[in-house]
C-alpha cells in the first residue's frame, strides 16, 4: 500500500493498494461515471438503500 499525492501540494492523499493500478480515488470516479457499474451496484444493494430511506418517511 502507498500513498498517491492527489493535489501535488501535499494537503489530499488517497490510497493506493500494491494491487492495483491506480489509486483509491480514480477508481471511485470511474465507477461512478460507469453506468452499468452503477446499476450492478443499487440492484445488488436495493434492500439496503430502502431499509436506511424509511427511517425518514412521515
Amino acid at each position: 500500500m502507498k500513498f498517491d499525492n492527489i493535489d501535488g501540494n501535499g494537503r489530499l492523499w488517497a490510497v493506493k493498494y500494491d494491487e492495483n493500478a491506480v489509486n483509491v480515488l480514480s477508481m471511485l470516479f470511474c465507477q461512478w461515471s460507469d453506468v452499468d457499474w452503477l446499476a450492478d451496484f443499487f440492484s445488488s444493494n436495493k434492500a439496503d438503500l430502502e431499509r436506511n430511506f424509511q427511517m425518514y418517511d412521515s
